[in-house]
């Protein structure tokens, strides 16, 4: 046994630089988040009392995201799309999109079911799966826009709270771990933003479809927004839509930023600080994000794995 062991046993102990990067935020996430389990250990007898009516117009809001994904695409690309294969291929989305981080799952498996049904090559599939992206960031900044023009912020960050210091950590690792892989970033960079001019040039083209295209995105900002309000609205949570929408921004930030799928641990952190920060109360803060999460994060992965599995099975993708 011993006698076949391998001379240089080094590479058993290697890490990926972003397993180990992982592992790091993590490690930060239990140090900041364990020293308040006391001060959240309420949340959980809140959750027990929830509004189911709340709780069900929530998961109807989240069904809406999955409705509007699909228009977006049908309006979108050139080529016709039938609803129902579509609406099936954004569903198992919500199973793809928890695989790897940032939407990357959604894109690749939207980009082999355009390949696949509406006949486009690899690169304009890419490219139209990457412009639906585009356009839904455009969409969420109109959204932004819209809410800061209706109404001022109630929130108070006071002392800084342990948990924007989580967010900063995270950004601050993402930036030196760019600048330690610098040459190969560079190479990246440089492919996508050659990328992006065949992207920007494509969706110029069509200027009705792009415009449609935007309104509909916003319905899915719209809507994810809607079950995080009724998320905070089922335990008892009465806040301005202002200060909702700031919180829901804070999550999607985090969500960008984190290298773990779905931004496990950021995306909570974040929005239940700006939740406290508006004066909720940190149990009433946790238990409405832990709700939304729920019902936008977790829930979806089921039906999401049962229509990856249609959706192969039939040869969709």
């Amino acid at each position: 046994m011993i006698n076949k062991a391998p001379a240089n046993p080094k590479h058993l102990f290697r890490l990926k630089k972003s397993s180990i990067f992982q592992i790091v935020v993590l490690l930060i996430a239990t140090i900041v988040l364990i020293p308040q389990a006391r001060q959240f250990s309420s949340s959980w007898e809140v959750i027990k009392n929830i509004s189911p009516s709340w709780a069900i117009f929530a998961s109807v809001s989240m069904l809406m995201t999955i409705v509007f994904a699909a228009l977006v695409y049908l309006s979108l690309v050139p080529k016709k799309l039938p609803f129902r294969r579509t609406l099936l291929i954004q569903l198992a989305t919500y199973f793809t999109n928890r695989l790897l981080p940032s939407g990357l799952g959604g894109i690749g498996f939207n980009a082999l079911y355009l390949v696949k049904q509406a006949k486009l090559s690899r690169t304009d599939a890419a490219v139209y799966a990457t412009a639906n992206n585009m356009i839904g960031f455009v969409a969420f900044t109109l959204c932004v826009i819209f809410v800061s023009t209706i109404g001022n912020s109630e929130i108070k960050l006071g002392t800084p709270n342990p948990l924007y210091a989580l967010i900063a950590l995270i950004v601050v690792a993402i930036t030196i771990m760019t600048t330690l892989l610098i040459k190969r970033v560079q190479r990246k960079i440089i492919d996508f933003l050659g990328h992006l001019v065949g992207v920007v040039l494509t969706i110029i083209k069509h200027p009705k479809r792009l415009t449609v295209s935007v309104l509909l995105s916003t319905g899915i900002t719209a809507s994810y927004a809607l079950v995080l309000w009724a998320s905070t609205k089922s335990v008892g949570i009465d806040i301005s839509i202002v200060d909702l929408f700031i919180a829901f921004v804070a999550g999607n930030a985090a969500l960008t930023v984190s290298p773990t799928p779905g931004g496990i641990g950021a995306v909570e952190a974040a929005i239940t600080a700006v939740l406290i920060g508006a004066n909720v109360s940190p149990s009433l803060a946790l238990a409405s994000v832990v709700i939304y999460r729920v019902i936008s994060y977790w829930l979806p992965i089921i039906p999401g794995y049962i229509a990856f599995r249609r959706a192969t099975k039939y040869k969709y993708v």
